[in-house]
This record gives structure tokens, C-alpha cells and sequence, in this order.
């Protein structure tokens, strides 16, 4: 078995003729729309709307190939979006509870201001 992304990050990494010939070639394309959002929902546990918006944004940098943007968004780079996505919500949700006003950054630093 042989793993190769004909012209990734170089032009010169071509494989010779008489290696190329030896292999059968399985070409992979990026899965269909909906069976994308599935898979962004599922792997990185956001909601389909959230994991749909993810889809559609890398349809559109996919297309910009002809723009000058030689790689596309795969489906795993859109995966690790929506898990950092699925962090901050958690995370910021959990701020938000703690300090209903003024960040403790503020709140310290208004302290301060006060003993001097």
C-alpha cells in the first residue's frame, strides 16, 4: 500500500512512470453536502445548523481553486473548526455564569484602581 497527493506542497514530487504503473489509483473527492454536515455534526459533536454552515464554508474555499488557492478545506480540518467552535461555546457559556457583569480582569483591576 502506498499513500500519494500527487502535486502536494511541491510539483517535483511526481512519481516516475514505471512506479505509477505498478499501483491501482483510488481518487477520493470530498463527500456529498449533506453527508459532509453528518459527518462535521457527528465528529466534532456540534449541531447540524452550526455543522451545516462549516459545510457550505468549505464548499466556497474549495472553489476558489480558480482563484489562485491551490488546497481546499478537507472535511477533517472542518471537523477540528467545529470542535473549537464546541470549546469556546462551552467555555464562553461557562464564563458567562460565573461573572454576569464585569469580567474578573475588570473586576480586579477596578479593585486596584481603588486602593491607590
Amino acid at each position: 500500500m502506498i499513500s500519494y497527493n500527487p502535486g502536494y506542497q511541491s510539483i517535483q514530487k511526481n512519481l516516475k512512470h514505471s512506479t505509477r504503473q505498478r499501483f491501482v489509483t483510488i481518487e477520493f473527492t470530498y463527500p456529498p453536502a449533506d453527508k459532509e454536515v453528518e459527518i462535521i455534526a457527528h465528529e466534532a459533536g456540534v449541531e447540524q445548523d452550526i455543522a451545516h454552515q462549516l459545510a457550505v464554508l468549505g464548499e466556497k474555499v474549495r472553489h476558489l481553486k480558480a482563484s489562485g488557492l491551490e488546497e481546499g478545506v478537507s472535511t477533517r480540518l472542518l471537523i477540528y473548526a467545529g470542535e473549537l467552535i464546541r470549546q469556546e461555546s462551552r467555555h464562553g457559556a461557562r464564563r458567562r455564569s460565573r461573572s454576569p457583569g464585569r469580567s474578573p480582569m475588570r473586576r480586579t483591576a477596578s479593585a486596584q484602581s481603588t486602593k491607590w
